[in-house]
């Protein structure tokens, strides 16, 4: 016949113990471990991004876009000395046969002395149209300048009688150009032809 054991109660209790031992070191640990995976968890989401602000800082980054260059410091602009525009009608400038001159003239007729060449100078006057001064040429002519002025046009005189020189021409700021009748050519008459000079600017 089976013998029954007495009952203990202390063993009961001690089981009670070991369970509770039990979910105390598992809670215990499951709070460590839930601590560590916060801490890799928060690692992993803020530390790469700490790191990879060093690599760019050190090297570029395996980046295919490129990163924005920092802004250039602006230059200062140079201001313009150009005169402002006030409105004001813009006026050409005063036309006037004044000044030093200097300039060539060439024969075109009569035929025997088509072709000569010479140079002229003269130092004129303008005085509300009305033209003076002094005239040479290098080819002996000279003499006292008489004439007029209109607007750009003007003609002048050297001389008179037979060995008398005209001019008319066109004044375009500091040249002037167009025509002349001269001396006597040996044959056939009068000579005429063409000028050209130019102001002396100081």
């Amino acid at each position: 016949m089976k013998q029954l054991l007495p009952h203990t109660p202390y063993k009961s209790g001690f089981g009670l113990l070991i369970i509770i031992t039990a979910v105390a070191i598992i809670s215990a640990l499951g709070g460590g471990l839930v601590y560590v995976f916060n801490d890799e968890v928060s690692d992993f989401f803020t530390k790469p991004e700490t790191q990879d602000t060093q690599k760019s800082d050190s090297e570029p980054a395996n980046n295919p876009f490129p990163t924005r260059p920092p802004s250039e410091p602006q230059l200062p602009q140079e201001k313009s000395t150009l005169p402002q525009d006030d409105g004001a009608p813009i006026t050409a400038p005063k036309v006037t046969t004044a000044g030093e001159w200097h300039g060539t003239f060439t024969v075109t007729s009569p035929a025997e002395c088509v072709g000569i060449v010479g140079g002229w100078e003269a130092n004129i006057s303008d005085t509300n149209g009305i033209v003076g001064g002094n005239f040479t040429t290098d080819v002996g002519i000279s003499g006292r300048v008489n004439g007029s002025r209109d607007g750009s046009t003007a003609q002048w005189s050297v001389g008179g009688g037979g060995s008398g020189v005209s001019f008319r021409g066109e004044i375009y700021g500091n040249t002037i150009s167009g025509s002349f009748t001269g001396e006597e050519c040996p044959v056939g008459g009068r000579t005429s032809g063409n000028f050209f000079g130019g102001r002396i600017v100081q």
